[in-house]
């Protein structure tokens, strides 16, 4: 099994990493941005029944 380390010094490896990292981040960012916005709009912290 590699180490961390020696992933690290994979070429190709790290950006691989520090772009999936950025994509989920934003994601995350993203669907906190749609619920504020639908908060903002309705008021409503639940859906309705």
């Amino acid at each position: 099994m590699r180490s961390y380390r020696e992933l690290f010094g994979t070429p190709g490896f790290t950006p691989l990493l520090m772009f999936s990292a950025a994509q989920v981040a934003a994601q995350t960012v993203g669907g906190l941005a749609l619920g504020t916005l639908v908060f903002s709009v309705t008021g409503c912290r639940r859906a309705p029944r």
